[in-house]
């Protein structure tokens, strides 16, 4: 009976040292989760103001203000952007520029997850791409050298050139293929950059006329 109750208290003892050393295991074990949870709440990402929301507030802002400047350009402050914008893009790009901001706050605002990037950059080439077509109908009398930059600078404020950009674009491609030349490979990409910009392919373009 002595030696009985001896094993049993040394198998009492054997199993709670056993219960003593699995204990600290259970609690190592959640230790991971804890630092896990940390690590999430460091890699959480901070407040960002979405792109196309800001594209789109910098898009209706400058149909609005190219809307002031065409029916009522006031104030000095006016009056130099308007300058300014003009003579980098000229008139004609100007006056298409109008409608053509509006319908890109119309894709970045109202587009949701689709891609507007091409569509985008094809209405803004369309629009330099006017004012290259209206620099090559203008008879601008230019100079030699770096005083074209000025002449096609004033001439796009006061409506005899298309701006130092449009202007000088169109210049560079007369010079090289010539006028009639270059009248073509405006107005096909001007065709081109418009149709992609409202996603009409030719395709669907034929298609439509078949059906028809």
């Amino acid at each position: 009976m002595a030696d009985t109750k001896k094993k049993s208290q040394a198998q009492k003892a054997a199993s709670g040292n056993k219960s003593s050393k699995s204990a600290p295991k259970k609690t190592g074990a959640k230790k991971p989760a804890a630092n896990t949870k940390a690590a999430a709440k460091t890699n959480e990402p901070g407040f960002q103001i979405p792109v196309r929301l800001l594209t789109s507030v910098i898009c209706i802002g400058l149909f609005i203000l190219f809307l002031v400047m065409f029916f009522n350009p006031e104030g000095q402050l006016i009056v130099l952007l308007q300058n300014l914008i003009l003579g980098f893009i000229g008139g004609v790009s100007f006056y298409v520029a109008i409608p053509g901001l509006l319908y890109l706050f119309v894709i970045q605002a109202f587009s949701g997850k689709r891609p507007i990037l091409l569509r985008s950059i094809c209405m803004i080439c369309f629009i330099l791409l006017c004012g290259c077509i209206s620099q090559l109908g203008l008879n601008t009398t230019l100079p030699e050298g770096l005083g074209v930059l000025a002449v096609l600078w004033n001439g796009g404020i006061d409506g005899t050139a298309a701006g130092v950009l449009c202007g000088g674009i169109a210049l560079i491609f007369q010079w090289l293929c010539g006028t009639v030349i270059s009248y073509v490979i405006f107005i096909i990409a001007a065709i081109l950059t418009l149709l992609a910009a409202f996603q009409i392919t030719l395709p669907s373009i034929i298609r439509a006329i078949q059906n028809r």
